[in-house]
C-alpha cells in the first residue's frame, strides 16, 4: 500500500466477495469459507480506514442476493453478478478520473 500511494493518491479497495456458506470446503484444495473472507475483509478495511482509502464493497453487493449473483460453485459470479460488481466499480472510479 505505500508503494501504490507512493505512485498515486488514487487508490480504490474493493472488498472480497462472499462464497455462499453451503460451499463445500476442501482441506486438500486452495479453498476459502465465509469467514476467511468476513475476517480478511475485516483486517483490510480497518488498514483502509486508517490510510483513508476509499473502499468499494463489492461484497455488499453480492451478499444482497447469493443466489442471483453466484454460479452454483458458489464462488463465481453469475453475470448479473458481474454486472453489479462492474457498475459498482464505475462509480467508485469515474470520480477519481476527472
Amino acid at each position: 500500500l505505500d508503494r501504490i500511494q507512493a505512485m498515486t493518491r488514487l487508490v480504490v479497495w474493493a472488498t472480497s466477495t462472499p462464497v455462499g456458506i453451503e460451499r463445500p470446503f476442501s482441506d486438500a484444495a486452495w479453498s476459502w469459507r465465509q469467514g476467511d473472507v468476513e475476517r480478511y475483509n475485516d483486517a483490510a478495511l480497518s488498514v483502509m480506514k486508517k490510510r483513508n482509502i476509499l473502499v468499494d464493497d463489492l461484497n455488499a453487493i453480492i451478499a444482497a442476493d447469493l443466489s442471483a449473483h453466484l454460479v452454483d460453485d458458489r464462488v463465481h459470479l453469475t453475470p448479473s453478478g458481474q454486472e453489479k460488481c462492474a457498475a459498482a466499480v464505475v462509480r467508485a472510479v469515474t470520480p477519481l478520473l476527472a
